[in-house]
């Protein structure tokens, strides 16, 4: 496929650099299984878009695994809020984060970051023109709120709130008017009563905590390996010597950085590189009264909420990497698809 085209040059760069910079410790080796399984997650995302029609039974059934995978995290989730150990996170995480919820995840940011490419990847079958496939995407988006609220995560509530928004403005005129008030309206509202959650957790953390600290180390890390890095998954054991807030287990909050850090700016530009064309093709496509352009009008929608997690946080690099990537290919790919949706062609028959 032409997507998975994109990621041909970052492969290829971890197997020489593996080959021939990095030290092939076990860390490395399994930084380079977790890279290389994001790259096929890219692969697997394009091949499944090519399998899944929007407005067919196919699209009926992989929105409703996302509403089932959203559902059960939500259940498990009211479960921990009551008080049951499930899923627990290790000591020092429960120590930081409280009584914020999980999920089935190790850490509640992580929840929220899965939510937020679930809702990338069900605001385009919102218009689908089979009802089931619709009302069961609005399902797993309005689920997915509760969520943002109890996991705490700050910048995965706002940046899910800036896509729905987004996603709004740009439906295309004179479609979906009742759409284009009762999402804000609804946005609001969740807003509102969730108001009190976000001004405690900003009373707690009003200037993120040590980020600023972290960001500083990462930058002095840069220079020494500034194209190839470090190696995947070693930044701990590189900055931890030097410092002992890293030593203790936490990285830079900050995707690129780290990225930055252990594969270098070339890796880093590598990885990255096939979502910024994929915004590009989405940019030009947003406009578009088609399937194709609700796939491109939520992958610009997504974009800038999903750089204010990466860029505010490590877990879009580490277990959230291989999801995202397959979720970004499976939108580009649709995009990318010659297929006109029923709807378009009912809307084309309109106008003759």
């Amino acid at each position: 496929m032409e997507s998975n085209r994109l990621f041909f040059p970052f492969v290829a760069f971890l197997i020489f650099c593996y080959s021939f910079v990095w030290t092939q410790t076990g860390e490395v080796q399994a930084g380079m299984i977790h890279m290389l399984t994001a790259a096929a997650a890219w692969a697997a995302g394009a091949y499944a878009a090519s399998c899944v029609e929007r407005d067919q039974k196919n699209g009926q059934i992989f929105i409703y695994w996302i509403l089932a995978t959203v559902l059960l995290q939500l259940g498990i989730s009211v479960l921990q809020f009551v008080g049951l150990q499930l899923f627990p996170t290790n000591a020092v995480t429960s120590e930081l984060v409280g009584s914020r919820v999980n999920g089935s995840f190790g850490h509640p940011t992580t929840l929220g970051k899965v939510l937020l490419l679930f809702i990338m990847a069900s605001l385009p079958f919102t218009r689908s023109t089979l009802r089931r496939t619709r009302s069961a995407a609005w399902a797993a988006v309005a689920a997915s709120f509760p969520m943002f609220v109890l996991s705490g995560g700050r910048a995965n509530f706002f940046s899910a709130v800036v896509m729905i928004l987004l996603w709004t403005l740009l439906l295309p005129r004179g479609r979906a008017l009742a759409s284009k008030v009762a999402i804000p309206l609804g946005v609001a509202v969740v807003g509102f009563a969730s108001a009190g959650v976000w001004f405690a957790r900003f009373e707690e953390d009003p200037e993120g905590s040590t980020r600023q600290h972290f960001n500083e180390v990462a930058l002095a890390l840069i220079p020494g390996n500034p194209l190839a890095g470090t190696g995947p998954n070693t930044y701990i054991t590189t900055a931890g010597p030097t410092d002992m807030l890293t030593a203790q287990g936490w990285p830079v909050h900050n995707s690129v950085l780290l990225a930055a850090v252990e594969i270098g700016m070339l890796g880093t530009i590598l990885l990255f590189m096939p979502l910024l064309v994929a915004f590009g093709v989405a940019w030009r496509r947003r406009r578009e009264d088609s399937k194709t352009g609700d796939f491109a009008r939520a992958y610009v929608s997504a974009l800038p909420g999903i750089s204010l997690v990466a860029l505010t946080g490590w877990g879009m690099m580490s277990d959230v990497l291989p999801l995202w990537l397959f979720l970004a290919a499976f939108c580009f790919q649709q995009q990318l698809s010659n297929k006109v949706s029923d709807r378009s062609l009912a809307f084309a028959t309109d106008i003759r």
